[in-house]
């Protein structure tokens, strides 16, 4: 979710059921983890154009919450072959003649799959706090 989301899921929480069902810990790292009863609650922000990624600029200045359970039984990360090997192939193709600049070639493809049903899922159509 946004971080805007974020920021009206724990307004909400705190409004309708008190507090304990939105947490923020901080993991080994010194970075804080926000949950939603025990589900980890991850935000992204802009993209490299600098513009909002899940923010409320779906139809009617809505916005959606993903769900997904990550792993084997879940939304897991696919691999293709290439020259009948999977994984990342890196060819080293020498320096450039007209520049210090050496040229590399890196050949990987993947993919994520939904292995169950109801592995994600989408809350779409949420109108922000008035």
């Amino acid at each position: 979710m946004s971080k805007a989301m974020r920021r009206q899921l724990n307004a909400l929480a705190r409004q309708t059921v008190g507090q304990g069902v939105y947490n923020v810990t901080t993991n080994n790292l010194g970075v804080m983890v926000h949950h939603y009863q025990e589900c980890q609650i991850l935000t992204v922000d802009r993209d490299a154009q600098g513009l909002e990624v899940l923010g409320y600029g779906e139809a009617g200045g809505t916005s959606s919450i993903y769900c997904c359970t990550f792993g084997d039984q879940g939304v897991t990360g696919l691999q293709g072959p290439f020259q009948s090997r999977y994984g990342i192939s890196v060819r080293d193709l020498g320096e450039v003649p007209d520049a210090p600049v050496f040229r590399t070639r890196i050949d990987w493809y993947v993919g994520f799959g939904v292995m169950h049903p109801r592995a994600a899922g989408r809350l779409h159509n949420i109108a922000p706090l008035t």
